[in-house]
């Protein structure tokens, strides 16, 4: 019996990320699109051995999957019998989260079909280990990795897209920050060069005033 997602509470990120392009691409044949779909959560071999009836029948049951997905973003939730939390503002960022988040936009700017090829990578960023109490835990050796990994294998695409959602708006208030503070930094070196380019002239008219 094969393996037919009913919603995207039952589509894991790992799935969703090898399901983008098919839902992308162009098909001359729906039934191949379909064959490949089912082919992501079954064995293709086994795929193949299905009536082009049956096929035709799975397919409606497939049709939400080209629409977005949605859910609700949640402040706490687990993975993988893990407990996590999600980071509210730039300011509760960790130094390994920031730098990770810069390195993931920088590499999004330069290809932007990494967001969902990146997809377990950057909500790793964004999310951080709690206790049952809900207190925040230390950053234990390998987190990112492992919380990637647990992302990628064990949460589904109803949970996560929300959450690529505030990573996205996090992101602007990110780039903005970061934005002004270099504004910021230029308008500093501009003061210095120019009062260091006033005390020159100031030195200079005094030499020229001994000669």
């Amino acid at each position: 019996m094969l393996v037919i997602p009913k919603s995207f509470k039952e589509v894991m990120v790992k799935d969703y990320i090898s399901l983008r392009p098919i839902l992308e691409r162009t098909y001359d044949n729906p039934f191949t699109r379909v064959i490949d779909i089912l082919s992501v959560f079954n064995d293709r071999e086994k795929v193949l051995t299905k009536k082009p009836r049956e096929i035709s029948l799975i397919e409606k049951e497939l049709e939400y999957l080209f629409q977005e997905p949605s859910g609700e973003l949640k402040q706490y939730f687990d993975i993988n019998g893990k407990s996590y939390g999600v980071v509210n503002h730039i300011n509760d960022l960790e130094a390994g989260q920031y730098i990770s988040v810069v390195t993931l936009l920088k590499d999004l700017a330069d290809n932007p079909n990494l967001s969902y090829e990146l997809l377990h990578e950057i909500l790793s960023c964004v999310v951080f280990p709690v206790d049952k109490d809900k207190n925040v835990l230390e950053f234990k050796a390998n987190y990112f990795r492992e919380l990637s990994e647990d992302i990628y294998n064990h949460m589904s695409i109803e949970e996560a897209y929300p959450l690529c959602i505030f990573f996205c708006n996090l992101s602007d208030r990110l780039i903005k920050c970061t934005q002004d503070y270099l504004n910021q930094k230029l308008e500093e070196m501009t003061m210095t060069a120019e009062q260091l380019q006033s005390e020159v002239m100031k030195d200079l008219e005094k030499d020229g005033g001994g000669l």
